[in-house]
């Protein structure tokens, strides 16, 4: 997953980031608030009906016959019925609780959590015995560090060029997060966004290049 946060001049080289669940990446300023929209789209089916009409006569005939053929209404509905296919299934979590989950999970060392909640197309550039083993590396760059608050801003729909995938329409969770360090006096913030998606109904983390690379290279992230 990635984090994008703007460190202060104190603490720009010696914090190792809480949050990442999978990966890291330093990238710049939280974007403007956009609000999420969700499109649902329906398909509209359109039932036709055609009827034919036919005349016919004969002069010498004393007698005109009439033949009428009668299509009962349930003969039609049943020639014209089509079977919608099913809508696929939404997550029941919020993008929100997922990501504060997440990020609440690898602060625990619960990696085995976070390891199940990975894209299964990131997953198979590395092993879980490897990926966490980068994880309590990780963790070790956080010794002293005390949590004070993690705080959901926002979450919005966004376009995100993920590794092996291409452009997906992702969902970005922007957090903030309050800390104690030792070595730095009073309270610090952190802000980060990580990008998650879909999958079968399940949300999905998604790493950023940076550490794709690493990992498909054998390596630990920077």
């Amino acid at each position: 997953m990635e984090l994008f946060y703007c460190p202060s001049a104190q603490n720009a080289r010696v914090l190792a980031v809480a949050t990442r669940a999978s990966g890291l990446k330093r990238y710049g300023c939280p974007r403007p608030i956009v609000h999420r929209v969700r499109v649902i789209c329906l398909a509209l089916l359109s039932l036709a009906v055609v009827a034919n009409t036919g005349c016919g006569g004969d002069e010498e005939a004393a007698t005109t016959t009439v033949n009428v053929t009668t299509t009962s209404p349930a003969a039609t509905e049943t020639s014209d019925t089509t079977t919608a296919e099913p809508e696929p299934a939404e997550p029941a979590e919020s993008a929100a609780s997922f990501a504060k989950s997440v990020t609440e999970a690898n602060l625990k060392g619960q990696y085995g959590k976070n390891w199940a909640r990975l894209h299964p197309a990131h997953k198979d550039e590395t092993s879980r015995s490897e990926w966490e083993a980068c994880q309590e590396k990780a963790a070790d760059g956080r010794a002293g560090i005390k949590v004070l608050s993690i705080d959901v801003l926002e979450t919005y729909v966004d376009e995100y060029e993920a590794p092996k995938l291409g452009p997906v329409e992702a969902t970005a969770v922007t957090m903030r997060l309050r800390y104690t360090h030792p070595l730095f006096e009073g309270e610090q913030e952190l802000t980060d966004t990580i990008y998650i998606v879909d999958v079968d109904g399940e949300w999905r983390g998604l790493w950023d290049q940076a550490t794709f690379d690493a990992y498909q290279a054998g390596r630990c992230p920077d």
